[in-house]
C-alpha cells in the first residue's frame, strides 16, 4: 500500500528524515522553546509528538495552541543544508490510543507507559522548506 503525499514529496520526505523538532509557544506574555520528539504520520498530515502539559512550553500550549517549529539538518557543510520552518495548531491527543498517534509514537520511541506520556498532534498551516542540495537557498512553500 502506497504511502499518500500530505504536503509535496519533498516536504513529506524532509519530515520523514528527521526526529527532532523545536517547538516554540507562546500566550500573548510569555514564551518558550523546547526540542521534541516527533513522528511524522502522513495518513493524518501531522506530526505526533510527547510532552507534559506541566512543562513551560506543554502549559502555552494548553493556553494557546498556535505554534511554530522548525526541523534542520545537514551537518558542517553549507551545501547539504535543508529544514522546515512551519506554523500550525498543537493540540492534545486524547484518544491518542484510538486514533494511531500513541502506536505511531511508540513504534519509534519507546516511552515506558508507566510514564503516562501526553500525546499531541502538530497540524501544520503553513510550511517553508529549504533544501541546499536542490541548489543553495532553494525554498518550497505549502500550500503554495
Amino acid at each position: 500500500m502506497a504511502i499518500p503525499v500530505a504536503f509535496s514529496e519533498r516536504i513529506d520526505a524532509l519530515l520523514a528524515e528527521f526526529h527532532v523538532l523545536s517547538l516554540a509557544a507562546c500566550d500573548g506574555t510569555s514564551h518558550w522553546a523546547a526540542p521534541l520528539f516527533y513522528v511524522f504520520d502522513p495518513n493524518n498530515a501531522r506530526l505526533v509528538l510527547v510532552t507534559d502539559p506541566g512543562t513551560e512550553h506543554g502549559g502555552l500550549m494548553v493556553r494557546n495552541t498556535g505554534v511554530v517549529v522548525t526541523i534542520a539538518g545537514g551537518g558542517s557543510e553549507i551545501g547539504q543544508l535543508r529544514g522546515l520552518q512551519m506554523r500550525g495548531q498543537a493540540t492534545r491527543l486524547p484518544q491518542a490510543r484510538i486514533d494511531g498517534g500513541a502506536v505511531l509514537y511508540q513504534q519509534r520511541f519507546k516511552v515506558p507507559v508507566a510514564l503516562s506520556p501526553v500525546y499531541w498532534q502538530f497540524v501544520p498551516e503553513f510550511i517553508k522548506a529549504t533544501d541546499n542540495r536542490v541548489r543553495f537557498g532553494y525554498k518550497e512553500r505549502w500550500p503554495r
